[in-house]
């Protein structure tokens, strides 16, 4: 009864996409993206066999929800294939959205038909809503129907994969790249799930039992319902994620920057808005302004920098340079060496008549700026990490 949890996966993601449809908005995409899963949604729960007698029973046709289910597949790859349409046409605009929107639902209609008129010739048979292509495959009207079917769902989710793969590989978005790469593998797995069905055919017509191939069709199915609702709303999820992955970023980043900034903080007192806390009571105030708590440490630790900066002479960061260039460092390892082992050395000095330094440097970094925030993070970071663990910043500290 895997037929149950993703025919709730499948409702529970169409819900959260036509929610944006009742905000009022109208993009095509979406509406296509939302008719996908709501058709995903209803092959679930049409194949559910309680949902499927008791349907039958209500409508006195038997075996009628195998059209149903089958029609609610193809108007999903139909609706999957529009959407991917849509969205490579909003970038060439050679393409004219109306006329592919007009030849999809042409398209669909004429499906429908034919596979309703061939289900029509289907005489009355016991109800099967477990294995309906299994036991009813051999009856020449039943494999006729069957076949359209399969090489119509077969030939779109071809189309499927080549276009999802394809446009994911082009410049969009990371999650909808994500999305577009699970849709590409839901495609493929429905093209396996054909191919099993294929088989169920031509065994019933040459007489040979295919029951072993009926777990095969089931997991390509459930694992098809799965991916394809995860892909049409990877760029959603996808966001939350990143927020997450960003969010620990900052903080893992607040908290290897502590040992440093403190250590700045009681040599010059002035750099800090606030003085340093214990690090268990700074991690737990960290989880709230997070960013603004990174950015602002980021500033005092460079204010920090400058000033004690002050304390050293011009062959002081000569020595500097030229032991960390010796120590074999190169490009920012070597600028952030040559940053930790200066901050070592004027950590060391002793002003003669003053004691730390009340007021900070005139001159802050602009570190603040959004465009190099990221950069100055992973700077600070490089020196709070040579500083605290770098055996050449102790090598050289040792040697001044």
């Amino acid at each position: 009864m895997l037929y149950v949890p993703c025919a709730m996966l499948a409702w529970t993601v169409a819900f959260t996409k036509i929610r944006h449809l009742a905000r009022g908005v109208r993009d095509r995409e979406l509406i296509a993206l939302c008719a996908a899963l709501v058709f995903l949604a209803m092959t679930m729960t049409i194949a559910i066999p309680p949902v499927w007698t008791r349907v039958d029973a209500w409508l006195h046709v038997p075996n009628l929800c195998g059209l149903l289910s089958q029609c609610s597949a193809l108007g999903f790859a139909i609706s999957i294939h529009l959407m991917v349409r849509l969205l490579h046409c909003s970038e060439d605009k050679r393409e004219e959205p109306g006329r592919i929107i007009r030849w999809h639902l042409a398209a669909g209609a004429l499906i429908l038909v034919v596979m309703t008129g061939l289900f029509l010739r289907i005489p009355p048979l016991p109800e099967a809503p477990t294995d309906f292509v299994v036991q009813y495959a051999g009856r020449p009207q039943v494999a006729d129907h069957l076949t359209v079917y399969i090489l119509v769902f077969g030939g779109l989710q071809v189309r499927n994969t080549v276009l999802c793969w394809h446009y994911a590989r082009t410049d969009v978005s990371r999650w909808l790249g994500v999305g577009l790469y699970m849709m590409a593998v839901a495609s493929a797995l429905g093209l396996v799930y054909s191919g099993v069905r294929g088989i169920d055919i031509v065994g019933a017509r040459l007489g040979v039992a295919v029951d072993a191939w009926e777990p095969v069709a089931r997991l390509m199915i459930f694992s098809g319902a799965v991916l394809a609702s995860l892909g049409c709303t990877a760029p959603s999820w996808g966001a939350k994620i990143s927020a997450i992955v960003a969010w620990l970023d900052d903080y893992i980043a607040c908290a290897r920057l502590y040992p440093l900034w403190a250590k700045l903080c009681r040599a010059v007192p002035g750099i800090a808005l606030e003085p340093p806390r214990s690090i268990l009571i700074d991690l737990l105030a960290a989880a709230s302004g997070l960013r603004f708590l990174l950015l602002r440490r980021v500033v005092e630790i460079n204010d920090g920098i400058v000033a004690l900066r002050s304390r050293l002479g011009p062959e002081t960061v000569e020595e500097a340079n030229a032991f960390c260039l010796r120590s074999g460092l190169t490009g920012p390892r070597l600028r952030a060496t040559v940053e930790a082992c200066l901050l070592r050395r004027a950590l060391t000095i002793k002003i003669p008549g003053a004691g730390s330094l009340d007021t900070p440097p005139a001159t802050a970094s602009g570190t603040a700026d959004s465009a190099h925030v990221s950069h100055e993070v992973r700077r600070v970071l490089d020196i709070a990490r040579a500083f605290g663990g770098s055996p050449v910043v102790r090598a050289f500290t040792t040697t001044g």
